[in-house]
């Protein structure tokens, strides 16, 4: 009996092991995943070395740098933080610190220099953002870091710039299917649906997106556990759950709040899109149920592409009645707007660029494309959903420039890709394509493609390529191609903000010295402040303005 009895109790013992082993598997597993799909792998991280004094402070805080081993707790150089040149150089491997070396210490410093480095990895191999890089199987003794290194206009200075990108590993299998339309949705089994809707950026609309990116997507947002459907229209993929209890539907709510309310205030670490949104609701009778499903996603999606981060157009849940108000007006506009495209309604309104010393007119105008009937602050709204961008841009840019005159003005049209078969025509050496930097959004891989299309056509060789820049972020500071890219436009949310933001002037007053040290460029800033001390109008190269 008593043999019985210990028996029992060691199996009881093996059993509750075995069980603990599983459960702690499961944690580690959960914020491995977890930790993976949190963590931003690409940045840049900016210092000045003053010659003179022979130190380096770094200029950049860590939300713009991302992930580094520069932002370790233990090991690092912080914020604002100054240290001798020896202890900055002490963070590359040998061979790259002789290369920063000859650069630095060389009698006369000209030209900007470029070169790759590798870490060196044996003063943080103990530190937890070393730890944190292997959950990504990414091996830093195979990673280089890209670093750029350029002289102030006095020589006494030398800025230093380094770059970094890596993609995490995502090999988990999903259990979504796809759907061929969204009225698919009258064919599905459950009773009640939650649907995670996310605006896709502009470089997934111009190349599509594959089933691997589908794949990450469906990672990024926890959502591996579940079965599901998903399709894509209209510029929004659509994540599709079913349940059949309101109980249920309301569980898995809860928690989707959480990850929705994480990826849009931590959006920098996914490629594949630009905000997400949450709605709920009960199974579709007919295509018009299904119709005001899919307006009801664009109603709160298109407000998050503006930069509206109120937190109500996050979600919009079964039976709420938050959005009542405005969703029928916004219906109707948004009708309008695609109506009046489609039958190519626009108008002209040019805009004046000034000199910003006497407030007289300069040789350059912005020409921009206003659908008739609507305001700009409409237009704006919806130019900056990235759907209608793609959808549309070859119509306005192609309506502006085939209505303008010969001038001896200088040109510049806003877009975001062209059609050069069809647009070539209309271009000339006084045009200045603008690309505009969006929120969250902007198609660095297609401006390189069409800087090198234009550096292959002998054409289009005097055609010059500007940028909007409406955000100061690692993306654009990352950007390589600046030497094909001669004329620079800094919006009002950061020309506004540079008297009472020390790290948005910081920030710019960096990027203006990487412009000016080209041999040719072109700055404007949209509603910069008059009155301006002129240590600021000098350091920022402040010459022309456009008010708006």
């Amino acid at each position: 009996m008593a043999l019985n009895v210990l028996h029992l109790f060691l199996w009881t013992l093996v059993v509750l092991c075995f069980s603990a082993f599983v459960t702690f598997s499961a944690i580690l597993i959960y914020w491995k995943v977890k930790h993976i799909n949190s963590i931003n792998t690409n940045g840049v991280i900016f210092f000045k070395i003053n010659l003179e004094k022979k130190n380096v402070i770094r200029l950049s805080s860590n939300t713009l740098s991302g992930l580094s081993s520069f932002d370790d707790d233990k090991v690092g150089i912080k914020n604002n933080q100054t240290v001798d040149i020896g202890e900055f150089l002490s963070f590359f491997a040998p061979k790259s610190r002789d290369k920063i070396s000859k650069y630095i210490f060389k009698e006369k410093i000209g030209s900007r220099y470029n070169l790759f480095c590798s870490l060196n990895l044996e003063k943080y191999a103990n530190s937890s953002i070393n730890k944190s890089y292997k959950y990504f199987d990414i091996n830093l003794v195979k990673k280089q870091f890209l670093v750029k290194l350029y002289p102030s206009a006095d020589k006494k200075f030398i800025y230093c710039n380094i770059y970094w990108s890596f993609t995490p590993n995502y090999n988990e299998k999903n259990m979504f299917n796809a759907l061929s339309s969204d009225n698919d949705l009258l064919k599905l089994p459950n009773k009640f649906y939650l649907s995670y809707a996310l605006t896709i950026n502009q470089f997934y609309l111009q190349n599509g997106l594959s089933n691997s990116d589908i794949n990450h997507t469906i990672s990024m947002m926890n959502l591996l556990k579940h079965p599901g459907w998903y399709y894509f229209k209209d510029g929004i993929l659509h994540l599709i759950i079913g349940v059949n209890s309101h109980l249920l539907l309301k569980k898995f709510t809860k928690d989707a709040i959480k990850m929705v309310n994480k990826v849009n205030s931590l959006n920098s670490f996914n490629p594949f899109f630009n905000n997400c949104s949450l709605l709920s609701f009960k199974m579709p009778t007919d295509k018009s149920q299904v119709y005001e499903y899919d307006i009801k996603a664009k109603y709160l999606l298109h407000h998050l592409d503006n930069n509206i981060l109120n937190t109500k157009y996050y979600q919009w849940f079964l039976d709420s009645n938050e959005h009542n108000e405005h969703f029928s007006e916004f219906k109707t506009k948004l009708e309008s707007f695609e109506n009046k495209n489609n039958l190519l309604e626009y108008a002209k309104d040019p805009v004046y660029v000034l000199n910003y010393k006497d407030d007289s007119q300069a040789n350059i105008r912005i020409l921009k494309s206003r659908v008739l009937g609507f305001s700009n602050n409409d237009v704006n709204f919806f130019k900056n959903v990235p759907w209608f961008r793609y959808l549309y841009n070859n119509l306005w840019t192609e309506n502006l420039l085939s209505t303008e005159v010969n001038s001896d003005d200088f040109v510049i049209v806003e877009t975001n890709d062209i059609n050069f078969e069809k647009l070539s025509p209309l271009l000339s050496d006084k045009t200045i394509l603008m690309f505009k930097y969006h929120y969250r959004d902007f198609n660095y891989e297609l401006v390189s493609k069409l800087l090198n299309h234009i550096g292959n056509d002998k054409n289009l060789k005097k055609l010059s390529i500007g940028l909007y820049i409406d955000n100061l972020d690692e993306k654009l500071f990352n950007f390589s191609d600046f030497a094909n890219i001669n004329t620079f436009v800094f919006s009002k949310n950061i020309c506004e903000n540079i008297l009472n933001n020390a790290e948005t002037y910081l920030k710019l007053q960096v990027f203006v010295q990487k412009i000016i040290s080209m041999k040719k460029y072109l700055i404007i800033y949209e509603n910069i402040p008059k009155n301006l001390e002129n240590i600021v109008v000098q350091r920022l190269k402040i010459k022309y303005f456009y008010n708006v």
